[in-house]
């Protein structure tokens, strides 16, 4: 019986489906040229988006399948967005631009987890040393801005 995993539509021309080969060749396609994958009992087919380009792959001759995929999100360091600026300096972050009274901050991983907040924030630097290495999303007042912690 096959099963078929289509990917996604419209994903970026660098990410690429990578099969990983038992001798240590790989061969990579990119996903915005594959159509599908499809899986039989003892081997599967990449197919493209063409309907004949076709590559056939035995199970026992795969030691994985992987996704090569571009995140487009590098580290942002002295961004502006609006009338806001965020500056980081190691593990502290400082919101340039705040000219509120009391303000609201809040930190969220990537998964949209609430990491940190302040309800009653007023500009001070916000210490990140606590989070784990990732790409966060601060808020502040209900603008946004994108920052990497390493």
């Amino acid at each position: 019986m096959l099963v078929a995993l289509t990917t996604a539509v419209g994903v970026q021309a660098q990410d690429n489906v990578v099969v990983n080969k038992n001798d240590g060749s790989k061969q990579a396609f990119e996903m915005s040229k594959v159509q599908k994958i499809t899986f039989g009992d003892a081997s599967y087919t990449v197919v493209g988006k063409d309907g004949g380009s076709t590559s056939q792959f035995n199970y026992v001759d795969t030691k994985a399948i992987t996704f090569d995929l571009v995140d487009g999100i590098e580290q942002v360091v002295d961004t502006e967005r609006g009338q806001l600026r965020i500056k980081k300096t190691g593990d502290v972050i400082t919101v340039e631009g705040f000219s509120g009274v009391d303000g609201r901050v809040a930190v969220y991983s990537l998964d949209g987890t609430l990491v940190q907040s302040d309800k009653a924030w007023r500009g001070q630097p916000i210490s990140v040393e606590s989070l784990p290495a990732g790409i966060y999303v601060i808020q502040v007042n209900g603008q946004s801005l994108k920052f990497t912690k390493k």
